[in-house]
């Protein structure tokens, strides 16, 4: 995975809210999201979230367009994508937030795909989040000196 972003595409991303990361993954790393993808969705049948509260009906909508919501709940393959740590350091630079460590194997295991919070507290000190909502909820306190005076 090509996961180092240069100045220029943390720029465009802020000011555009949109970057393309040309050559992201290779043919072989492609065809793994492909399969994965298609597992998990074939997996979910009508389902769009994992627990069944939604279904797919006959509307419109759902005749041409396939959702399946959080994949990486119910399917490892997808889980392993999703908090790949290189994900997580991209989704950090683009909004402009630290990141500091990846999610281990051992905190992966830990991690409660059922659960329907946004981030699952481990300990007073981590918290597990997907990648995309870590760096959201980051962002969302602003720069690291005011989340700091914050939670002082």
């Amino acid at each position: 995975m090509k996961s180092e972003l240069t100045l220029g595409q943390i720029e465009q991303y802020q000011q555009d809210g949109v970057v393309v990361v040309e050559g992201l993954l290779d043919a072989e790393e492609l065809q793994t999201w492909r399969t994965y993808v298609d597992e998990a969705v074939a997996n979910r049948q009508d389902r769009k979230l994992a627990n069944g509260d939604m279904k797919s009906g006959d509307s419109y909508y759902d005749k041409v367009f396939t959702q399946r919501l959080n994949l990486w709940g119910d399917h490892a393959g997808m889980r392993g994508l999703m908090l790949d740590p290189r994900l997580g350091k991209m989704a950090a630079e683009l909004a402009g937030v630290a990141f500091e460590r990846g999610l281990s194997a051992e905190v992966q295991t830990r991690f409660d795909p059922t659960s329907t919070a946004d981030v699952v507290a481990l300990d007073t000190d981590s918290r597990l989040a997907t990648p995309a909502v870590a760096a959201r909820r980051v962002g969302e306190m602003g720069p690291p000196a005011a989340a700091a005076a914050a939670a002082a």
